[in-house]
């Protein structure tokens, strides 16, 4: 029994252990108006939001090889009727050509008017561009959730815009923890 709970104990701070390395090194891309100023238009109508034009003119990465501040020249749009987001341009030095940059929809929003200020904020999983990735160093199949996509308005032209977005990795610790598991199964099993 003794060797049972030495066992679990092993695998429960093996598994806090990776967690807390993993979730250290989690890619972000966060998107900003920067320098651009005020840009762009957002309206509310029924309920439905939709942002036209919004200007991006900073890309921020941490987690990558190329920690830092880039120049950016992208707009977003979207539109929650629709169920879509998307940032189309350049960075400077990764993406040369205009592109989309992120694709995505939305899990959820929120709307509000304070003052004259309107307030939206969003989550929802995307996709960046192929060429971005490639070139920041990371891979292509990692799946990157939007969230805290937050932008101020005054009378409908947008003042300020913020998207950050997260890589959403599988933990190590999901996989050690489940390794972990299978070998108390396996010890119970011999044991029975």
């Amino acid at each position: 029994m003794k060797k049972l709970l030495r066992l679990i104990s092993s695998v429960v701070l093996l598994a806090v252990g990776a967690y807390s390395t993993s979730a250290s090194a989690a890619v972000v891309i966060d998107f900003q108006t920067g320098a651009a100023g005020a840009g762009g238009t957002i309206t509310e109508s029924g309920g439905n939001v939709i942002g036209s034009d919004i200007n991006i003119s900073l890309m921020i990465l941490d987690g990558t090889a190329f920690d830092g501040s880039y120049t950016a020249d992208a707009l977003l749009n979207f539109d929650t009727a629709a169920n879509t987001i998307t940032i189309v341009g350049t960075v400077d030095p990764f993406v040369s050509t205009s592109q989309i940059l992120l694709q995505g929809s939305f899990e959820s929003f929120t709307y509000d008017v304070v003052g004259g200020n309107e307030f939206f904020t969003g989550t929802g999983p995307d996709i960046k561009s192929c060429a971005l990735l490639c070139e920041i160093g990371v891979d292509l199949n990692t799946p990157f959730e939007f969230f805290g996509i937050s932008i101020e308005s005054i009378n409908g032209t947008v003042i300020s815009t913020d998207i950050v977005n997260t890589a959403v990795p599988v933990p190590a610790a999901v996989w050690l923890f489940g390794t972990g598991l299978l070998g108390l199964v396996g010890v119970a099993r011999r044991r029975a």
